[in-house]
């Protein structure tokens, strides 16, 4: 987006400057105590990973907006979780595979692979 933040880095003695916008979210994302720990936020949607050690060191390739919104939920899952998925209490533990949209909101649904693949 044209209003999107920028930060500008440059190298001392080196003409070039680079420029890096951020991506918007108007939700935030990776808030808590250790939440988005060791992973890359770049696969985290906006509004996901709330909560203390939500999503810390999950491997899949992305999160859906507003998933895994609980403490807890989706530490070390490698699967890949859709939107409004894994908002509760340990949900999607480990979890491995697929996880649709509006899927596993429930206390320790979805963890260790208890959950349907596609």
């Amino acid at each position: 987006p044209s209003n999107a933040p920028v930060i500008t880095l440059s190298n001392e003695g080196e003409s070039e400057i680079n420029e890096i916008k951020l991506a918007e979210c108007e939700d935030p994302k990776c808030v808590g105590f250790w939440a988005c720990y060791g992973i890359d936020q770049s696969k985290v949607g906006c509004g996901s990973c709330i909560g203390d050690m939500a999503c810390s060191g999950y491997t899949g390739d992305s999160i859906g907006e507003k998933s895994c919104t609980v403490a807890d939920s989706c530490p070390d899952a490698t699967a890949t979780i859709g939107k409004n998925s894994c908002n509760a209490h340990h949900a999607c533990t480990e979890a491995t595979g697929y996880i649709g949209s509006k899927q596993c909101n429930s206390k320790y649904e979805c963890a260790v692979e208890h959950f349907p693949s596609e």
